[in-house]
C-alpha cells in the first residue's frame, strides 16, 4: 500500500468552536500540531466562520496559519456565502482576500450554500463576487 507521501494526499486540520471541541480552537493550536507532525502532507484548513468566532480577528487567524493553509471555507457567520446578501454581511471580504494574498495563500476555496429554494442563483452570485475579489 502506498504511503500518504506517495499518493500526494494532504490531510488538513481545522480549528473549531469550543462548543464542538476543546482540542483545536485556534490556529495557534492547529499550527502547533502541524509543526509537531512536520509533514508536507499535513496542513491547515481555514474557515472564515471559525476565524470570526474563535480568533481575536479573522486577519490574526489567517496570519497564525503561517502560510500553511491549503484550503479555506468562505462563508458569513450567518452561513450565507460571500456576496449573496451584502447588506447582511459581517465580514470584510475585500480585506480578507487582501490578507490571504499577502500571506501567500495559494490553496483552494469553497463556499457553503445553505439557501432556501433554488441554490443556483446564490451560488452564481457568490462565484461572481469572489472572482472579482480574487482576480481584481
Amino acid at each position: 500500500m502506498p504511503s500518504v507521501q506517495e499518493t500526494g494526499v494532504v490531510i488538513m486540520l481545522e480549528a473549531a468552536e469550543s462548543k464542538f471541541t476543546s482540542l483545536f480552537n485556534t490556529n495557534e493550536e492547529v499550527m502547533a500540531m502541524v509543526e509537531k507532525i512536520g509533514s508536507p502532507n499535513f496542513s491547515v484548513m481555514l474557515d472564515t466562520h471559525q476565524l470570526w468566532a474563535m480568533e481575536s480577528s479573522v486577519e490574526h487567524g489567517i496570519k497564525a496559519a503561517k502560510g500553511q493553509a491549503k484550503h479555506i471555507h468562505l462563508y458569513e457567520p450567518s452561513h450565507l456565502p460571500p456576496g449573496v446578501s451584502p447588506e447582511k454581511e459581517v465580514l470584510d471580504w475585500p480585506h480578507i482576500v487582501q490578507v490571504l494574498k499577502k500571506e501567500g495563500f495559494k490553496g483552494s476555496a469553497s463556499v457553503v450554500i445553505v439557501l432556501e429554494g433554488d441554490p443556483e442563483p446564490g451560488a452564481r452570485k457568490a462565484i461572481a463576487y469572489l472572482r472579482r475579489l480574487f482576480n481584481g
